[in-house]
């Protein structure tokens, strides 16, 4: 997940061993742009390609520690979706 990697902090020294690891620090670090930087995270999700759509249903929520689970989500099915494109076409082209 190379813009997770680059945007958020991630590297090889982060001990984030599985998806859960991952969802919680992704979740952290969502609710943090939300609290203290909003146009960076909208600039986030603009670069990782979740949608408007998205960011203004998670909007509607009532707290931003459930806005921050609902884009947290939206971000690693993006990113996830993302993954299966790429070795699809890799896989057809090889």
């Amino acid at each position: 997940m190379p813009v997770l990697e680059r945007h958020i902090g991630l590297s090889e020294r982060t001990n984030i061993q599985t998806y859960e690891a991952l969802k919680h620090y992704l979740y952290a670090h969502v609710l943090k742009l939300l609290k203290n930087n909003f146009e960076q995270l909208c600039q986030l999700l603009y670069r990782i390609d979740v949608s408007e759509k998205h960011l203004a249903e998670a909007m509607q929520l009532p707290t931003l520690e459930l806005i921050a689970e609902k884009l947290t989500l939206k971000i690693l099915e993006r990113e996830y979706q993302k993954y299966r494109s790429r070795e699809k076409y890799r896989k057809e082209n090889n």
